[in-house]
């Protein structure tokens, strides 16, 4: 579940909360129509090509509010100053795979 601080409108809070019942994994599943990616503060629109990418979104798609800058530079040149060139595939500390690391550091 997303944190509360991240989302502007009831609509975006349905989507992001979005439980299917057939896609375990909702990166497989067409209803989705927004990600949101906590490690990098990113929310995007699922590109279908069969992988994991997306298009960044910078307005929430129903009420038009601004949405958060990405923090995907900062996630990288941060574990690359803690010595992970490859973080994508490299198995790193778990609070980088959360919104941890961000919101201890205060972006």
């Amino acid at each position: 579940m997303i944190n509360q601080d991240r989302i502007c409108c009831e609509a975006m809070g349905r989507q992001l909360n979005y439980v299917c019942d057939q896609h375990p994994d909702l990166i497989d599943c067409p209803d989705v129509v927004i990600r949101y990616f906590p490690h990098v503060d990113k929310f995007g629109f699922p590109i279908r090509d069969g992988g994991a990418s997306s298009l960044d979104a910078h307005y929430c798609p129903w009420c038009g509010a601004k949405l958060p800058e990405p923090k995907r530079n900062q996630w990288f040149d941060t574990l690359e100053n803690l010595g992970y060139g490859t973080p994508l595939t490299d198995e790193i500390p778990v609070e980088y795979r959360t919104d941890r690391w961000w919101r201890e550091l205060g972006l």
